[in-house]
């Protein structure tokens, strides 16, 4: 059994903020030079598919007040990412330089503004192709998708 620690935030806020980029960059170059591995990034994670943990995530504040940030305004589709780690340190410092994150598991009413949800989960697998480490990456939000492609076609006008 292996204990996972999570934040879970919009992919657009995700994806998009540049501190966050510029920290993970840092991380993975540390852990290359170190070949460690404890850290993963998923885009829309298959464990959101579980009808009471959407539940619990559509209960929040984060939900409720920031749903226009991660719900594609057409379909209405949830699009989220999910850094998630087995060293709740990580996570915590991670959460520490980015701002508030709701905890799933405190059920404490929490009226300010988050900039995602945090929790754990234990997996009873503990190989790396566990089904809590899988994800679709065919599943970004079209927002992010045009933006990018927008820079992209910059580049050729």
């Amino acid at each position: 059994m292996t204990l996972y620690h999570y934040i879970l935030m919009s992919q657009k806020e995700f994806l998009e903020n540049q501190a966050i980029e510029e920290i993970l960059r840092e991380r993975a170059y540390s852990y290359g030079t170190q070949k460690k591995k404890d850290f993963w990034i998923l885009i829309q994670p298959d464990f959101l598919k579980d009808s009471s943990f959407r539940e619990a995530i559509q209960s929040t504040n984060f939900y409720q007040q920031q749903k226009k940030d991660f719900q594609d305004q057409f379909s209405k589709k949830d699009y989220f990412v999910a850094l998630i780690s087995v060293n709740k340190e990580f996570i915590k410092w991670f959460e520490l330089r980015i701002g508030y994150f709701e905890n799933l598991e405190n059920k404490e009413t929490f009226k300010f503004t988050s900039n995602g949800i945090s929790g754990k989960f234990l997996a009873t697998s503990s190989s790396k192709k566990s089904p809590i480490l899988k994800d679709s990456k065919q599943s970004v939000h079209p927002d992010v998708l045009v933006k990018k492609y927008k820079q992209s076609l910059s580049y050729f006008s």
